[in-house]
């Protein structure tokens, strides 16, 4: 019986050890435990996605560094797309990716170009196209077209 339990022991230690050793897939990162990987997307985002809820821990979520193409939020705790700020969308929990005084300041990045009022971009396929994309609806204006 005590070989028994020795070997359950071992087998434990050594799945542990094997489990922290390998490494995440691309885009996901790894829960405070070493075990676990989330998509990093999932990091902050209010829902807890690692089973030690590392993932919405406030210096977790402020030591994490954003991937390329994602940026922080305002609060400096969730990183969100960088072509979905100033969208019309919500992205950041704390609404900072749509703040007006911070979209009048941003530049679009290509191929995103501002709407007249300064406050949103949108993919410049849009424009033109018969839709109201620009909240303001600039990206169906005749001199613009």
């Amino acid at each position: 019986m005590a070989n028994f339990l020795l070997i359950i022991f071992v087998y434990g230690c050594f799945s542990l050890l094997l489990a922290s050793a390998t490494k995440c897939e691309r885009n996901h990162v790894k829960c405070r435990d070493g075990i676990q990987c989330v998509f990093h997307g999932f990091l902050c985002d209010g829902l807890n996605n690692c089973d030690d809820q590392s993932d919405e821990d406030e210096d977790f979520c402020k030591a994490n560094i954003c991937q390329d193409g994602y940026v922080k939020c305002q609060d400096n705790l969730q990183c969100v797309r960088a072509i979905a700020l100033c969208d019309g969308y919500h992205s950041c929990r704390d609404n900072s990716d749509e703040d007006q005084d911070f979209c009048r300041a941003t530049k679009c990045k290509e191929p995103y170009e501002k709407c007249k009022d300064g406050l949103q971009c949108v993919h410049y396929a849009f424009k033109c196209d018969g839709d109201y994309d620009c909240r303001d609806q600039s990206d169906e204006d005749e001199d613009a077209c």
